[in-house]
């Protein structure tokens, strides 16, 4: 894969501190895409989705801080479904958002980052749980830096990306 990994950590009281050695982000735009690991128990019927409430969740090197503009920053919910085995199994409806228990890297949102001037150093990110999802249902959140900057996740991440999960972040020096 040539996406790199850039941090691993799993949700406790619906948060996530993703915490990774320091990106630089300048005026042009870098791809990062944040990703679940689902459970195998999941329960079937609960939603998962990402939210990134408040700048000042992107952990970023003073004197610089984040624009609060467009805040807050949501994906669309995914329903958990159990589907049937064999050869009667159920297919979700067409369009329908759904996410599989056991599924690894389920793209959650992308964020396309860049600043309006200055470089800034970017180092962390915490994301809450959104949707009914408890936290034993989401093994694990990852975030991903885009390497080959094609703006795409790389075919062994999900392709199904949720409508409306791409976020443009000017990022302003202070």
């Amino acid at each position: 894969m040539t996406d790199e990994r850039v941090s691993t950590a799993s949700f406790l009281g619906g948060t996530a501190a993703l915490m990774f050695s320091t990106q630089t982000i300048t005026t042009l735009p870098k791809t990062y895409f944040l990703t679940y690991d689902l459970s195998m128990t999941a329960v079937g019927g609960h939603t998962v989705g990402a939210s990134i409430n408040a700048p000042g969740l992107l952990a970023v090197a003073m004197p610089n801080s984040v624009s609060s503009d467009n805040f807050p920053f949501t994906s669309a919910a995914s329903l958990v479904v159990h589907h049937a085995r064999g050869p009667l199994r159920r297919r979700p409806e067409q369009g329908a958002r759904h996410a599989d228990p056991g599924r690894t890297n389920q793209v959650m949102l992308s964020l396309q980052l860049n600043t309006t001037q200055h470089a800034i150093l970017w180092s962390g990110l915490t994301v809450r749980s959104s949707g009914t999802a408890s936290d034993s249902d989401i093994r694990s959140v990852h975030i991903w830096k885009d390497s080959k900057r094609q703006r795409l996740p790389e075919s062994d991440i999900d392709l199904d990306m949720p409508p409306g999960s791409t976020d443009s972040w000017p990022l302003p020096p202070s």
